[in-house]
């Protein structure tokens, strides 16, 4: 027999990431033009690629892992995994950076994006989410 009982939150998870992806894109403009104004000072070169290059690959690959996870496709599971330990290396370089730079919001913000990608990383690795994909796959192949 075939198990389809959703994790629970599921739903809650994706949609919370279609919005941040969502919110990254809107922002993504904004914060460009804020650095070529010179309003964002203080920041280090790690940051400003970050933010002019490396930002717009993540909002773009999110994206395209929630689509996966959507449509319940097994390999969005593992590009979550890669994904969430991509942002938390970045993150812990930028908190270097910071340190090195006296760039406090940054520092800030990373430190508070450390644990809640730790904490999404935990989520979609737990085992029932992988019984749920595999028993979604499942039902595809019959």
């Amino acid at each position: 027999m075939v198990n389809l009982d959703i994790p629970y939150g599921h739903r809650l998870m994706i949609t919370l990431g279609y919005l941040e992806c969502s919110l990254g894109l809107i922002f993504y403009p904004i914060i460009l033009i804020l650095y070529l104004n010179g309003e964002i000072i203080g920041a280090g070169p790690i940051n400003i690629i970050c933010s002019f290059f490396i930002s717009l690959f993540f909002i773009i690959w999110g994206f395209q892992i929630l689509n996966q996870l959507t449509r319940k496709e097994i390999n969005g599971l593992d590009n979550v995994d890669t994904f969430m330990k991509l942002s938390i290396l970045i993150s812990l370089i930028l908190v270097v950076e910071a340190i090195a730079v006296d760039d406090g919001e940054t520092f800030a913000l990373s430190l508070i994006n450390i644990p809640l990608t730790i904490f999404a990383l935990i989520y979609w690795g737990a085992e029932s989410h992988k019984k749920y994909f595999e028993s979604c796959n499942k039902l595809k192949n019959i």
